[in-house]
Order: structure tokens, then sequence, then C-alpha cells
């Protein structure tokens, strides 16, 4: 099993050349990534099926695959994604959390989850795994300070 997390600063009242963004507005930008990750990743497209306001499955679609997963999010705080254990290729799960570990301070915790890639005797895939979850959330963090600055796009522009 591969399992790692990263730290990704948000605010920091030292580094006055980033702006503060705002915990509302990060929730907001967060979901949208999770809802479009097409506007993130031009390679993907979803399909959202709604559950409840806190939950709905995500239907992933990478070329002619799809992969399908369970997303429940608590306001505020998380998002946690979890394939849907019937008939997927792989198990994987996340949560993406927002803390707050000092006044002014706001960071996103990444955590990961998924079953290994590595074969005995070849080469260590779940390190180059591990540095793709890593820059594509640098990524997306990066696009994120972007769109919160101009203005989220409408969800139901992305999401198919």
């Amino acid at each position: 099993m591969l399992e790692f997390q990263h730290i990704i600063q948000i605010n920091d009242p030292a580094q006055l050349a980033i702006s503060d963004i705002a915990i509302h507005d990060l929730w907001e930008g967060l979901v949208f990534r999770t809802k479009c990750p097409g506007y993130f990743n031009p390679s993907l497209a979803s399909k959202i099926e709604h559950i409840s306001d806190s939950e709905f499955l995500r239907h992933l679609h990478f070329g002619e695959e799809t992969l399908v997963d369970r997303v429940r999010l608590v306001k505020h705080e998380s998002i946690h994604t979890s394939t849907d254990a019937d008939g997927q290729h792989m198990f994987a799960e996340s949560k993406t959390c927002i803390e707050e570990p000092a006044p002014g301070h706001l960071i996103i915790r990444f955590e990961y989850r998924r079953e290994t890639a590595n074969v005995a005797g070849e080469i260590e895939v779940d390190e180059y795994i591990k540095q793709a979850y890593v820059q594509n959330d640098v990524d997306a963090v990066r696009t994120l300070r972007d769109i919160i600055r101009t203005g989220i796009p409408s969800i139901d522009l992305w999401i198919q």
C-alpha cells in the first residue's frame, strides 16, 4: 500500500508578497477542483451523480477508462474521495484538509492511500507516483490562486 501526505502553505503572515486567501474562497476553489477536474487537467472529464449536499459520486473519464469516486465533503474542513469498490481497477483514496495551525496561517494537507504500483525486482514506480501527485497539487494550488483572484468559473460549464 502506498501511503503519504504533503502540505502546501496557503497563508503565511511572514510572506507579504503572497496574497492571503479566505477559507471560504479556498473551500469553494477546492470543491471546484473536485467537481471540475477537466479545468485543471484537460485530459479528464467528469460527471457528477448527486447523493446529498455533502456527498456525490464522481465519474472520471480519461481516454477509454472511467473511474468512479465517492466524494464526501465536510464544509470548510475536508474533501475525502475513495474509489467505489465495485468493479474498479484499483483501490485509491485521498483526503484534502484545510488547516489553520496558527492564527493567520492556512495550509492544505493532502493525504493519499492507494494500491502500490511497484513490482518486485523492477523500478520503484511508487516514488514517481508520489512526485506526480505532489506536482499536480502544487500546480492546482497555483491555478486556484488565479481563479480565486479572478472569479471561480461556473461549475455548470465544466461538468458534463
